[in-house]
């Protein structure tokens, strides 16, 4: 299951079936403002990815087997401020904030086949990737992205094969440096 978000004038909650993954607003009364279907969910054990409120923006992170996405929703509307395409497998995060000093904040997702994501929360562009699980056998990004200081951490892993950490620092990774 998923977490819902709030802010100053709405919650947010979000739940996914096969057929559809829905993403709801509701006043703090509880009368609903905007509905949003982001097309079937196909993710392995079921839907649990946590979406979350920056500033005017509701983040969702739809990655699921095959065609997934990342997508920043107008908080007030509903309208779709961008989406960033991705292929992939289920992950089962929530993503996190980063903010460097005296940089822009950065929304950060992991996910196995792509890594740690950073991506622009106003524009919804890559600011970087960096594809940093092992790939010799399946995983499944399980545990959020957390940041500590000046450092992301993200956890991988699949049953008993095998369970990875990794901490990396991005303006390391932004300059094209080793991770930490």
């Amino acid at each position: 299951s998923s977490t819902p978000a709030v802010d100053q004038h709405r919650l947010y909650i979000s739940w996914a079936t096969p057929d559809e993954y829905i993403v709801l607003a509701l006043d703090h009364d509880g009368h609903e403002i905007w509905r949003v279907n982001l097309g079937p969910s196909r993710v392995a054990h079921g839907f649990g990815a946590s979406l979350i409120v920056y500033d005017d923006l509701v983040v969702v992170p739809n990655d699921q087997e095959g065609t997934s996405s990342l997508v920043g929703l107008d908080s007030a509307t509903g309208a779709t401020r961008w989406k960033v395409p991705r292929q992939g497998k289920s992950s089962y995060i929530t993503p996190c904030i980063y903010r460097p000093d005296g940089g822009a904040a950065e929304l950060i997702f992991t996910n196995w086949n792509h890594g740690i994501t950073s991506i622009n929360p106003k524009t919804g562009e890559m600011n970087w990737e960096l594809d940093i699980f092992e790939k010799s056998h399946a995983e499944s990004a399980i545990g959020s992205p957390i940041v500590a200081g000046d450092l992301v951490l993200g956890t991988c892993g699949w049953l008993g094969v095998r369970k990875e950490v990794v901490a990396i620092r991005p303006s390391s990774v932004a300059r094209g440096k080793d991770v930490a």
